[in-house]
């Protein structure tokens, strides 16, 4: 910081019924900055005075040091030798308590006014006027409460906080909470984000027993085995092997698929009635299933998909 240089000044008074002089002295400090803030001088006022600069204007002050020390890096004003301390607001926070919510939760939006020396101040929800700008908020009430809809994805949504001229905006994230509970596809035992990716949101034919393919798999027999439903894939489920003489089918859960029981039923014939159930005897994710041959001619097993 640069030493100030202190000059004195005389002050004359003329009052409406006589000649009445002062002669005191006003010192100013000079200018003072560093790489942060700058002040450009101060003033000690004895008997009152008025200075100015462009960033503070001082009038009628009495034995006080007064100025504005500025920063710049971050915004900081501190204004010296008022009674109290003056400051203006720059702008608002829009915060959340939490910032993540699962979906059909409820979670606090908070504000706060910016003032101009860094510091800030709690703001009444009611105080602030609150808006939804986009995501899956589906009520933000005048307290700031905002209830988050259903997803079938985690996702974004951002709300907006207005007050006396400022405005901010916060993103939330609602979590994905529940894996089937998304508008038309919810409790189908599906997973939604599986049927959105396939079909998008609210596909007559995204059911678990629909066919949009038509190639003999229905859509819960696709997602079970991490198929595509709208391509043919049927060649592409597991295949046996013989070992001995028996057949072995051994495969993995895909990734993501939840709430499936994989199993096999097993025929020399076919007819209603002759289905035998094979016991699984893997270890989750891995499924392994054991068909005996024995003295038959012909085994049949097929698949069997089945969900809560």
């Amino acid at each position: 910081m640069k030493a100030g240089v202190l000059n004195s000044v005389h002050i004359w008074l003329v009052l409406a019924h006589g000649l009445f002089f002062f002669a005191g002295n006003i010192l100013f400090a000079g200018a003072r900055s560093s790489s942060n803030f700058s002040v450009s001088y101060d003033v000690n006022a004895s008997a009152g005075a008025r200075s100015a600069s462009l960033n503070y204007l001082l009038v009628d002050v009495v034995g006080e040091i007064d100025g504005v020390s500025i920063a710049a890096s971050p915004s900081i004003a501190a204004k010296h030798g008022f009674i109290g301390q003056l400051n203006e607001t720059v702008g608002i926070q829009v915060t959340s308590t939490p910032a993540t919510v699962d979906e059909g939760d409820e979670t606090l939006v908070n504000a706060a006014a910016e003032l101009d020396d860094g510091t800030t101040f709690r703001l009444l929800g009611t105080d602030v006027n609150w808006s939804v700008v986009s995501g899956p908020v589906t009520g933000l009430n005048a307290l700031g409460v905002a209830r988050a809809g259903t997803v079938y994805a985690d996702a974004n949504a951002v709300v907006r906080g207005a007050w006396m001229g400022f405005t901010d905006v916060f993103s939330l994230v609602v979590r994905n909470s529940a894996s089937d509970n998304f508008g038309s596809y919810a409790g189908d035992g599906l997973e939604d984000g599986w049927q959105v990716q396939h079909f998008g949101v609210g596909h007559p034919q995204a059911g678990p027993l629909s066919d949009i393919d038509l190639d003999g798999l229905n859509n819960l027999m696709e997602y079970a085995f991490g198929l595509h439903p709208r391509e043919d894939s049927s060649s592409q489920l597991p295949q046996a092997q013989r070992l001995g003489g028996d057949f072995i089918i051994s495969f993995l859960t895909p990734v993501g698929v939840q709430g499936i029981t994989h199993g096999i039923e097993w025929s020399t014939s076919l007819l209603p009635g002759s289905w035998n159930d094979v016991l699984n005897t893997g270890t989750a994710p891995q499924n392994q299933f054991v068909v005996p041959i024995g003295s038959n001619d012909k085994v049949f097993f097929r698949f069997r998909v089945t969900i809560p």
